[in-house]
């Protein structure tokens, strides 16, 4: 990466392994840093895969936090606190998410 944020470069990684579910850390949605861009969107939007965003907090203009990637439709989703102890730690979440797996039954995965 070279200590560079490539969108289109960890777009193409996604696709070429056509994983069913990916998590990403360290997500930003339209910070400043960024240049406002929601990079969870603009990766679901270029793998054609549905996504979730957990937000840890506020930052820069934005918000940044966690993000799923499903082949499969969210049914469910919510973020889950994190526990800290509050020494300087700022608090963080866990997203979870449902998917429907419908039709999927009886097939050959």
């Amino acid at each position: 990466m070279q200590n560079k944020i490539d969108l289109k470069a960890i777009s193409n990684v996604i696709q070429e392994n056509n994983p069913d579910f990916v998590a990403l850390q360290e997500v930003d949605d339209k910070t400043n840093r960024t240049g406002g861009v929601d990079q969870l969107a603009y990766l679901a939007d270029s793998t054609k895969m549905f996504y979730f965003f957990s937000p840890h907090r506020e930052f820069d203009g934005g918000l940044y936090g966690n993000g799923i990637l499903s082949k499969w439709p969210i049914v469910i989703n919510y973020s889950l606190p994190l526990p800290h102890e509050g020494n300087g730690i700022l608090p963080i979440t866990a997203g979870v998410i449902t998917a429907n797996f419908s039709g999927l039954i009886g097939s050959n995965l």
